[in-house]
């Protein structure tokens, strides 16, 4: 259950065996069936999550309306870092698209971890920066890039999106109508006719 993210571990920063080994002491698997919640806006984030499988869409509500502001895919770390850490509520659902399955961790596990474990500490911040890095990066693309180049760096990014989220969620996460997409999806997938 745990090889994914120990897979991950050896890839992304070395870690010897006996690092991974604590994987096995510190992470809860948490099976997730479609549509269930890992936790809910009003609640404070239980967890850091890594997906070993599924698919898991981060949202909040606004006016009545559902804004996806993410979507994690297998591989992927994800939590809300201020609640999580500070113990506040969350304003986001942390919600399943596919049965999925989550390896969890509680901040006083993590704490654990960290001491006994200076490589995932490392990870840690790693990944924490790497979040930051990308709401950064979502956030300048949501302010000055058009929606038909939001929307080709996503597909370049991550087409598998394209084959397991349906485009109402993807439209959202691009800041777009679910209409808005569809025509730019038309456009980008019409060959052009050459004048002669």
């Amino acid at each position: 259950m745990t090889e994914g993210l120990k897979q991950f571990c050896r890839q992304t920063i070395n870690m010897p065996a006996q690092d991974l080994a604590l994987i096995d002491v510190y992470f809860k698997p948490v099976q997730l069936r479609k549509k269930a919640f890992l936790w809910r806006a009003g609640e404070i984030c239980p967890v850091i999550g890594f997906l070993s499988q599924g698919a898991i869409r981060h949202f909040f509500c606004k006016d009545g309306e559902e804004k996806t502001c993410g979507i994690s895919l297998e591989n992927m770390f994800f939590t809300d870092y201020d609640s999580f850490y500070n113990r506040l509520p969350t304003i986001s659902n942390s919600q399943a698209l596919e049965d999925s399955l989550v390896l969890t961790i509680t901040k006083p596990n993590l704490e654990s971890l960290y001491q006994e474990s200076p490589l995932f500490e490392s990870l840690g911040r790693l990944m924490a920066e790497k979040s930051a890095q990308a709401a950064s990066a979502r956030a300048a693309s949501l302010t000055s890039d058009k929606p038909e180049e939001r929307y080709l760096t996503l597909l370049e990014q991550n087409p598998q999106l394209f084959r397991r989220v349906p485009q109402k969620y993807i439209a959202s996460m691009l800041g777009i109508s679910p209409e808005s997409l569809s025509r730019i999806r038309k456009r980008i997938l019409t060959p052009r006719k050459i004048l002669t």
